[in-house]
């Protein structure tokens, strides 16, 4: 759909084929000893294997999101959950498991230097994505809460469970 949407609007900047099936995508994984859920998996690694890996390692990283959610939103906890939002936005799961590791290996390679984590108040403010989906013909709401949401506290549930400390 990406692709076919670049072509109608010019052509110029068709991607390359793993753009359209992010199981082609790969993750740069830190070097030396890695989160558990990550160690048998090489220094690169397709996102399938790195999404598989993280969930398999931690089958409540949904629950925990949605946990952290209720308490970032100050939720009432004596209310029903089925009566509550669902923030989370599955399309961007992958993502968000995609970006705490890729954030996770910046900060573990380079720790001299200004910790990745702040791109998580900096980059998904709501809104701020909202051109970028439209841009490329995306169905997901990006300037909706969820969006921001299921990026935000997503990225930090699942960074917490591999065991990297966001500063938040």
């Amino acid at each position: 759909m990406f692709a076919s949407h670049l072509g109608q609007v010019g052509g110029l900047y068709i991607p390359a084929e793993h753009w359209a099936d992010p199981s082609l995508l790969w993750i740069w994984l830190p070097p030396g000893p890695r989160p558990a859920a990550l160690a048998g998996l090489g220094p690169g690694a397709g996102l399938k294997a790195v999404v598989d890996a993280v969930e398999h390692a931690h089958p409540d990283l949904r629950a925990r999101f949605r946990a952290t959610l209720a308490e970032d939103l100050e939720e009432d906890p004596d209310e029903p959950e089925a009566e509550r939002e669902d923030y989370l936005v599955e399309e961007l799961w992958p993502a968000v498991i995609a970006y705490a590791a890729a954030l996770g290996t910046q900060g573990r390679e380079r720790p001299g230097h200004r910790p990745p984590w702040h791109l998580l108040s900096d980059s998904f403010e709501p809104g701020t994505l909202a051109d970028h989906f439209e841009g490329r013909g995306s169905d997901l709401d990006g300037g909706g809460l969820a969006v921001t949401f299921t990026l935000e506290a997503g990225v930090r549930t699942v960074a917490e469970a591999l065991g990297w400390s966001t500063g938040f």
